[in-house]
């Protein structure tokens, strides 16, 4: 009778444990054609914000548009960067993920980001900057570097009241 139970309580394991794998599995799609559906209208956007950058028929854009259009393209990037983050989740959940480590300009991409978030902490009455005098490099994944980089300035800005 004991082993009976055991071998019920083991089938019964099993069994959760594979539509569990199974969900998971799922769950992962999913958010591999969620992530790829929301690319194509990113590139629509990211089209039509460089188009308002380009001079028109009535002359050049004026200075304080074409700097919100370039901060919205920076920030369709960072977008992009998000939706492909989503995916290396999935690669990773299927074991598939490595790392892409590569030459990174720490300076271009400290200015970058402070150029994306320039607009939240203009509204908040602070000011970004980047106090880079010199080409600085790392051997690192872009994207990663670039993701907790944006974290920490993400938090920089939305907990700091002046300054």
């Amino acid at each position: 009778s004991i082993a009976l139970k055991g071998t019920r309580t083991a089938t019964t394991l099993a069994a959760r444990l594979e539509a569990s794998e199974g969900m998971n599995r799922e769950k992962s799609e999913f958010i591999a054609h969620i992530s790829h559906d929301i690319r194509a209208p990113l590139h629509n956007i990211k089209a039509i914000l460089s188009l308002l950058l380009e001079d028109s028929e009535n002359g050049p854009v004026d200075p304080d548009i074409r700097e919100l259009v370039a901060t919205a393209l920076v920030n369709c990037d960072g977008l992009g960067e998000l939706v492909e983050g989503v995916l290396d989740y999935s690669r990773h959940q299927a074991g598939k993920l490595t790392a892409a480590p590569a030459p990174v300009r720490l300076d271009e991409l400290s200015r970058e980001l402070v150029r994306s978030f320039s607009v939240s902490a203009k509204l908040k009455g602070l000011r970004l900057e980047v106090d880079a005098a010199g080409a600085c490099a790392a051997f690192a994944d872009r994207r990663q570097t670039k993701r907790v980089l944006a974290n920490l300035l993400s938090n920089a800005v939305k907990y700091t009241a002046s300054g």
